[in-house]
């Protein structure tokens, strides 16, 4: 079967190609959408989402607006350049990429219920750890307040399942045994001329990846779902980056507790309980019975173990070049206290956009934390942006 998780739509019918079986989804719903009649500025706002222009969010309600960026940049004096990965100011991160999945592509994440909106799309631009969309609170314009020059954020949107914008190349759907095409993708964009001249300098890539596996974690007739396979096939990603893309610094970002945004959901909305079920996008999470959930905690805790020993071996090596960090973020995060504000309108199971932006204050402040001292949990309300202090570096 196809699986997928709460920041994707997926699981579609067994019999049909992965791939196929999605867009008979995707496009079958947006008929049915925007069958419904839509006034005018909807109908207008959903044409320019779809031609890939930046999705302005003026009219989207989130319960908290984040903090302005209040950091002073000072004046940076001509620096040499730096030599090594342990010491990363700001300014030295000539471009910055992602892969993933739906959660690092943006998928559904301004949509509206009413009226219907047929706009099912990822909205690259917002995206938490790498959106370049004007004004919109993502770590990639956090870096580029340091560095004005910074390439590879990606702007506008893009279709469902498409293979990415800039330099995010993430793939709606992706388990991690399918990150590697991700990779070469990136490979082959950082030698194009839009890109050549960053490829010898600093870049940062941020990888969010294993939601879909544990989606499946409850169903032991699926090879992806053990710990095991899970660091096997991210070892081997990291090991691609590492002797195709020179001078990376990576960050491995951990996850949180999938289960609980059935909590998070179906507290507060009718809606809510009737379409997590019926989209049937992440197997555990619609059965929603006590042992599935529990196979989800249970795996969620193992990749994040896995994520940090594989961080702790890279570190170990003392490259000068390469390193891995594992960001626990999100790791304690309870999105049933976020609350379903915080998830998309359209499948109560992506992180919306009012998520997005608290996603990316919670992973810069994890970027200037000692690895001892690292946070992993917030609430919307406790978050504000860290600015770096001198003699802070890239952690």
């Amino acid at each position: 079967c196809c699986n997928c998780h709460p920041f994707h739509l997926g699981r579609m019918h067994c019999h049909m190609n992965r791939v196929t079986a999605w867009f008979a989804v995707f496009l079958s719903t947006v008929a049915i959408l925007q069958a419904v009649p839509m006034p005018a500025p909807l109908v207008e706002q959903a044409a320019q989402a779809g031609e890939g222009t930046a999705s302005g969010p003026e009219n989207y309600a989130c319960p908290l607006s984040p903090p302005p960026f209040g950091c002073t940049v000072p004046d940076i004096p001509i620096h040499p350049v730096n030599t090594t990965v342990r010491t990363l100011l700001p300014q030295d991160i000539a471009a910055i990429m992602a892969i993933g999945d739906s959660v690092t592509a943006g998928f559904s994440m301004i949509t509206y219920r009413s009226p219907p909106d047929p706009r099912l799309l990822e909205f690259r631009g917002h995206v938490w750890s790498i959106g370049g969309d004007f004004g919109s609170t993502t770590v990639g314009n956090f870096l580029k307040y340091y560095q004005p020059a910074l390439l590879g954020q990606p702007t506008g949107t893009t279709l469902p399942h498409s293979s990415g914008a800039g330099l995010d190349a993430a793939v709606s759907g992706a388990r991690v045994e399918q990150l590697k095409p991700q990779v070469q993708h990136l490979i082959q964009k950082l030698g194009s001329h839009e890109y050549k001249h960053v490829h010898d300098k600093w870049k940062l890539m941020t990888i969010f990846i294993g939601a879909n596996n544990i989606c499946g974690s409850c169903n032991s007739s699926h090879e992806w779902i053990s710990g095991e396979w899970y660091e096997s096939h991210l070892r081997d990603t990291l090991e691609d980056i590492r002797t195709n893309i020179p001078k990376v610094h990576v960050q491995l970002v951990g996850l949180f507790n999938i289960s609980k945004v059935w909590g998070a959901a179906t507290d507060q909305s009718n809606y809510c309980i009737k379409e997590i079920p019926h989209l049937d996008e992440c197997e555990c999470l619609a059965s929603h019975s006590a042992k599935d959930l529990e196979a989800m905690d249970s795996a969620t805790a193992e990749y994040n173990e896995r994520m940090q020993k594989i961080a702790t071996d890279y570190d170990a090596q003392g490259l000068d070049d390469f390193n891995v960090v594992f960001q626990p973020a999100f790791v304690n995060i309870d999105i049933k206290q976020w609350g379903e504000e915080y998830l998309s309108y359209f499948d109560c199971f992506h992180p919306n956009l009012c998520a997005n932006r608290f996603m990316a204050i919670a992973l810069w402040n994890n970027m200037w934390q000692a690895p001892e001292s690292k946070a992993s949990s917030a609430l919307p309300s406790m978050l504000s942006a860290h600015c770096p202090v001198e003699g802070q570096y890239l952690q």
